[in-house]
């Protein structure tokens, strides 16, 4: 039994190169970057199985997303993905959700505490846990995990790709986040 890790991300996007360097033109192609569900399940004899709560604000619009999929056991990796997946729409019967996650915030470990010593160079490592997910999509404006320093909201720091996942049960997820201040 190895774990399954699973990657479900809405529809794909379009987007260009840079063209920046010498010779090189602008060059179009198709993403999938935004992460609807990261997390972990159980894989017996090929066979997994995860639930998740989709956010609110993914894009109303019927379309494929992708599933990608990885295994491992310690002796075989697999992986592969799916684009035959169905998202968008609304559940008008969902059930609200008004209560934002829990966040403690520490300097470099979890055994800091307020008003600690830290080195000239911390990071600052959060738990943050929510019973329905952590919204990490990044769709529009505060739909990003930030980062402000100092109150200096003009420079804040979006923190979407330094969370880790640490485990998930059904719904129950909680991430970790490293960022070097």
């Amino acid at each position: 039994m190895g774990w399954f890790i699973q990657r479900y991300t809405t529809k794909s996007s379009s987007l260009s190169t840079l063209a920046n360097s010498p010779g090189s033109s602008v060059e179009p192609f198709e993403t999938w970057k935004n992460v609807v569900y990261k997390g972990k399940a159980t894989v017996l004899n090929g066979v997994f199985k995860f639930s998740f709560v989709v956010p609110q604000d993914i894009s109303f619009q019927y379309g494929n997303s992708r599933i990608s999929y990885y295994a491992e056991n310690g002796e075989e990796d697999a992986q592969g993905y799916s684009e035959d997946a169905v998202i968008g729409g609304i559940d008008t019967a969902a059930i609200s959700d008004d209560q934002g996650p829990d966040i403690s915030l520490y300097m470099n470990d979890d055994s800091f505490v307020s008003g600690g010593i830290t080195d000239e160079n911390p990071d600052l490592f959060a738990k943050v846990f929510d019973e329905n997910g952590i919204n990490m999509v990044g769709n529009g404006v505060g739909h990003n995990i930030e980062a402000v320093i100092d109150e200096n909201t003009s420079e804040s720091i979006i923190l979407n790709d330094f969370m880790k996942l640490i485990w998930t049960l059904i719904k129950v997820v909680e991430y970790l986040t490293r960022f070097t201040i």
